[in-house]
């Protein structure tokens, strides 16, 4: 308020007394609930509402104001602007001013040298600021706020909390279930949900935040972001920080100097990066996850399991059932269907996919995809790789070097490609193929039977009768009449001379 420039005047029914013998009070005015009111050498203006009270104005003069409920105000030497809301309320300011200002319930306020400004809403609460200042607000609930000399701003939610920054500041927030926040030197921004929880970034910095059932989150120098869901949890980052989820069933998480992504699904589990980093998830039955210098992705699906991935990395999935998966340094991509199972890729990789009845595959040096369906069953394929179908009544396939293509049919049996590999098919009653070098194509007909193609290979054909057939080196095509399962070749006329077509002994080492 202005000071009066004209002499005091008594006003009819009061009376104006000096504070010290020989002086008086220029420009003072006592509002009808009367008072006691005392200006400093600096003099001012003073004003008491209604509720009248005490005020006390340091010598750097300023303005105070006490709203209708009263309350006790003190300005320090740099002086400021001071308001106190029905409720009333004690302030203080210290030597650099500031403006402050407390809601209707009122509170302590206090800050310190370099000032600042803070509010403290209805339901109160205490704020401290260190010398650096900063902005400070503290919701219905309240709470306890200290910023260290960088300052910052800090918020708390209704159910208040305890913050605390250190010296690089930072900005804090507190949602309603409060709890306890530390920044160190690097500040950061920290936030912590409904559940609260303690929160902690060493001198890097980072951003941190804690859903509703809150955790105990830690980030090494090289900081990063971190984030738990409701279930909590415990998560540690190391240098070279990285970004960590947990999700509501919690679980441990650790990243190793290179950092990565780590994921926990509701079971929670426990993750571990090594030096090369990596992304890991689980899903909701959790598992435990290790990803070897060369880092990749790993990803276990509702059941768990335990997933490793050598130095080359790679990207491996199991699903509800589990299993245990593991890739070799080529790494390669691995998915293992319901019924879960054991799969192992060496050096070269390759994909591998188990459906529902599970079971056991492993790809040699050179990879290949391999596919077991829902009846399961052993694959192996060599160095040359290949691709590998069972159908649903299993069985066993082995690829030799060459690799090739096999298939068989739902009455399973037993299949073998030599180095020039070829394409198998056998047919509902099974039977044992085997083809030498050059390959070819061989068909089985219903009632089964045994081939043997030579060399030079040929198209090969059973009758439903079935028999036994046999190319010679030129090849040629062979053909199972009725006549007694005599055979022709291609410059016979005669469909059942025998005595033309030459003989051959099928137990010849050469055939």
């Amino acid at each position: 308020m202005k000071k009066h420039s004209s002499p005091p005047r008594r006003r009819p029914g009061g009376r104006l007394r000096a504070e010290t013998p020989g002086r008086s009070l220029s420009g003072g005015h006592v509002t009808p609930a009367g008072g006691a009111l005392h200006v400093t050498p600096a003099g001012g203006a003073l004003h008491v509402t209604p509720a009248g009270g005490a005020l006390h104005v340091t010598p750097a003069g300023g303005a105070l104001h006490v709203t209708p409920a009263g309350g006790a105000l003190h300005v320090t030497p740099a002086g400021g602007a001071l308001h106190v809301t029905p409720a009333g309320g004690a302030l203080h300011v210290t030597p650099a001013g500031g403006a402050l200002h407390v809601t209707p319930a009122g509170g302590a306020l206090h800050v310190t040298p370099a000032g600042g400004a803070l509010h403290v809403t209805p339901a109160g609460g205490a704020l401290h600021v260190t010398p650096a200042g900063g902005a400070l607000h503290v919701t219905p609930a309240g709470g306890a706020l200290h910023v260290t000399p960088a300052g910052g701003a800090l918020h708390v939610t209704p159910a208040g909390g305890a913050l605390h920054v250190t010296p690089a500041g930072g900005a804090l927030h507190v949602t309603p279930a409060g709890g306890a926040l530390h920044v160190t030197p690097a500040g950061g921004a920290l936030h912590v949900t409904p559940a609260g929880g303690a929160l902690h970034v060493t001198p890097a910095g980072g951003a941190l935040h804690v859903t509703p059932a809150g955790g105990a989150l830690h980030v090494t120098p090289a900081g990063g972001a971190l984030h738990v869901t409701p279930a909590g949890g415990a998560l540690h980052v190391t240098p070279a920080g990285g970004a960590l989820h947990v999700t509501p069933a919690g679980g441990a998480l650790h990243v190793t100097p290179a950092g990565g992504a780590l994921h926990v699904t509701p079971a929670g589990g426990a993750l571990h990066v090594t030096p090369a980093g990596g992304a890991l998830h689980v899903t909701p039955a959790g598992g435990a996850l290790h990803v070897t210098p060369a880092g990749g992705a790993l990803h276990v699906t509702p059941a768990g399991g335990a997933l490793h991935v050598t130095p080359a990395g790679g990207a491996l999935h199991v699903t509800p059932a589990g299993g245990a998966l593991h890739v070799t340094p080529a790494g390669g991509a691995l998915h293992v269907t319901p019924a879960g199972g054991a799969l192992h890729v060496t050096p070269a990789g390759g994909a591998l996919h188990v459906t529902p009845a599970g079971g056991a595959l492993h790809v040699t040096p050179a990879g290949g995809a391999l596919h077991v369906t829902p009846a399961g069953g052993a694959l192996h394929v060599t160095p040359a790789g290949g691709a590998l179908h069972v159908t649903p009544a299993g069985g066993a396939l082995h690829v030799t070097p060459a690799g090739g293509a096999l298939h068989v049919t739902p009455a399973g049996g037993a299949l073998h490609v030599t180095p020039a590999g070829g394409a198998l098919h056998v047919t509902p009653a099974g039977g044992a193929l085997h083809v030498t070098p050059a390959g070819g194509a061989l068909h089985v007909t219903p009632a089964g039977g045994a081939l043997h193609v030579t060399p030079a290979g040929g198209a090969l054909h059973v009758t439903p009768a079935g028999g036994a057939l046999h190319v010679t080196p030129a090849g040629g095509a062979l053909h199972v009449s009725s006549c007694d399962f005599v055979f022709r070749t291609m410059d016979l006329t005669d469909q059942c001379s025998a005595l033309k077509a030459p003989q051959w002994n099928m137990d010849h080492p050469r055939n």
